[in-house]
C-alpha cells in the first residue's frame, strides 16, 4: 500500500496509512489508496481537539487597561456655544395698523326691527362719519330720517360692525360721568319723526305661584323633641309629652297616630314604665296626715249630704288651711315617677293597638302576642306594689287582649284574682277574665276548661 507523505511537520502527529480520510485540526492529512487496491475495513476517523490553557489577566491590572484605554480613545469635547444671532428683518413679522371705525351709539329697542317691506331688499350702507348723536330736548328716542315722498326706513348695519358698535357703546357706558342716556340718529336726507317707547305703565299678568300641600297627609312631628322630652328630668314636661301622644291615638284618625309608631318612642316610653323608683323620696309625714284628714273630711261631708243637710250647717272634723292643702298636694318625686308610669302604660297601650290595627289591615294577620312591642312592659308592672300601677296595667291588657291571646292572658287573670291583696284589683282581674271568655268561641272555652 502505497503512502503519502504528510502535509506541514508536526512533532506531535505520526505518519500513518488510511482508507479514508485522515481529519486532524491542525494538520489535515488525505489518503488515497490505490484504485486495484482490495477494499479493508474502515477504521473510524482519528479526531484530536487541542485545549490551550487561557490566560487569566489579574485583577489589579483592570484599572490601569481601563486608563490606557480612556487615553486611547478620549471623549470629544462639546463646541462652545455660540451667540444668539438676531433674526433678519425679513422674519419679524410686520406691524399692521388697522383703523378702528368711529363708535356709534345707539339705542337698542324692538323698534328698531320695524323694517318696511320696501326696504329690506334695498342696498344697505353704513352709517356715515358725518352723522352726529344729539341729545333729545323731549326723549330719548330713536329718531329715522325718511325721504319726501317714502316710508321710513332704518339704516341696516353688518353684524361684525354691529359686534364692534356694542363693544365700543359698553365701554363708554362705564366711564360716562354724566349718566344721561345716549341717541343715535339714523339720517338720509331731512325730517326725523319719532318713535315712541312702549307703554310700560300697562299692567302685565303676573303667574301665581301655587303651593302644592304633600302626599302624606299625616302631620309631621319632631322626633329629637319627643325623646327629648320623654327622657326628661322633668317629670312635668314627660307627662305632657305622653298626654301628645295619647290624644293623638284617641284621635279615631290613623293618621294621626302613625307617625308615632316608630321604635325610639316605644323604647323611651318603656323605659318611663320600667324605672326604677325605690332609691325616690316619697312624701314627708306631714303631707301624710294633711292628706288623712282631707280624706275624713270628704267622707264627713258627703255623709252629713245624704241626710240633707245645708252647706252652711255642716260640720267638718279638721280646720284645714289653705296653705296645708297646698303642701299636701305637692307630689314627691316618687309620686311623680309612679304617675308617669300610669301614663306610659297607657300610652303603650294606646301605640300597641295601633300598630296591631295596622298589621291586621295590611297583612290580614294578628301578630303573635310576644312580638307586640310594649306588652312585656305592661306585664311587668303587675308586679307593682303601687295598686294604681296594678290597675292600669290591668285595664291595658283588656285594651290589648283578643281571642288569638287568650291562652296566653287567661293564666295571668286568674293569678291576679286568687293572690292580689286590693279587692279592686282582684276585681278587675275577674272583669277582664269575662269579658276575654265572652270573646272566645265555645270550643275554646271548654278546652281551657
Amino acid at each position: 500500500m502505497a503512502t503519502t507523505d504528510a502535509i506541514g511537520k508536526n512533532p506531535y502527529l505520526t505518519t500513518q496509512n488510511y482508507n479514508g480520510v485522515k481529519i486532524d485540526i491542525h494538520n489535515p492529512v488525505v489518503n488515497v489508496g490505490e484504485q486495484n487496491q482490495t477494499s479493508q475495513p474502515a477504521t473510524p476517523p482519528n479526531i484530536k481537539i487541542y485545549k490551550y490553557e487561557e490566560k487569566q489577566i489579574p485583577a489589579e491590572l483592570y484599572p490601569e487597561l481601563l486608563k490606557q484605554r480612556q487615553i486611547q480613545n478620549p471623549q470629544p469635547q462639546l463646541p462652545s456655544p455660540k451667540p444668539v444671532v438676531e433674526l433678519p428683518d425679513s422674519v419679524i413679522p410686520e406691524k399692521k395698523h388697522v383703523s378702528v371705525p368711529a363708535p356709534v351709539y345707539i339705542d337698542l329697542k324692538p323698534t328698531i326691527n320695524a323694517v318696511s317691506k320696501e326696504t329690506k331688499n334695498e342696498d344697505t350702507e353704513l352709517p356715515k362719519e358725518e352723522t352726529t348723536s344729539a341729545k333729545s330736548t323731549e326723549d330719548s328716542d330713536v329718531t329715522i330720517q325718511t325721504t319726501d315722498n317714502k316710508q321710513p326706513a332704518l339704516t341696516i348695519i353688518p353684524p361684525d360692525i354691529m359686534k364692534t358698535m356694542l363693544r365700543n357703546s359698553q365701554n363708554n357706558e362705564t366711564t360716562d360721568q354724566s349718566g344721561e342716556n345716549q341717541n343715535i340718529q339714523l339720517q338720509e336726507n331731512t325730517n326725523t319723526p319719532i318713535i315712541k317707547d312702549p307703554d310700560e305703565t300697562a299692567p302685565k299678568q303676573i303667574s301665581k305661584v301655587e303651593i302644592v300641600p304633600p302626599s302624606d297627609g299625616s302631620p309631621a312631628i319632631n322626633y329629637i323633641e319627643i325623646a327629648e322630652n320623654l327622657n326628661s328630668t322633668n317629670y312635668d314636661i314627660q307627662a305632657l309629652q305622653l298626654k301628645e301622644i295619647m290624644d293623638a291615638g284617641l284621635d279615631n284618625n290613623p293618621d294621626t297616630i302613625h307617625p308615632y309608631i316608630v321604635e325610639p318612642i316605644f323604647h323611651n316610653i318603656i323605659d318611663i314604665v320600667n324605672k326604677d323608683t325605690t332609691n325616690l323620696s316619697g312624701p314627708t309625714e306631714a303631707q301624710t296626715n294633711i292628706r288623712n284628714q282631707i280624706i275624713e273630711n270628704y267622707k264627713a261631708y258627703y255623709a252629713q249630704k245624704q241626710q240633707h243637710i245645708t252647706d252652711d250647717k255642716i260640720v267638718l272634723p279638721y280646720n284645714i288651711s289653705e296653705e296645708d292643702k297646698n303642701y299636701a298636694n305637692k307630689l314627691s318625686e316618687l309620686e311623680l315617677a309612679e304617675r308617669n308610669k300610669e301614663y306610659g302604660i297607657a300610652t303603650l297601650a294606646i301605640l300597641s293597638n295601633a300598630f296591631l290595627k295596622e298589621v291586621k289591615d295590611e297583612a290580614n294577620t294578628t301578630v303573635a302576642i310576644t312580638d307586640v312591642p310594649g306588652l312585656s312592659a305592661i306585664v311587668n308592672s303587675l308586679k307593682s306594689d303601687n295598686d294604681t300601677i296594678r290597675l292600669s296595667a290591668l285595664d291595658a291588657l283588656i285594651y290589648l287582649q283578643r281571642n288569638e291571646y287568650s291562652r296566653e292572658l287567661t293564666p295571668i287573670y286568674e293569678a291576679l284574682i286568687a293572690s292580689d291583696n286590693n279587692e279592686t284589683v282582684r276585681a278587675a282581674a275577674q272583669y277582664a277574665l269575662n269579658s276575654l271568655k265572652a270573646q272566645m268561641p265555645q270550643n275554646d272555652i271548654n278546652q281551657a276548661a
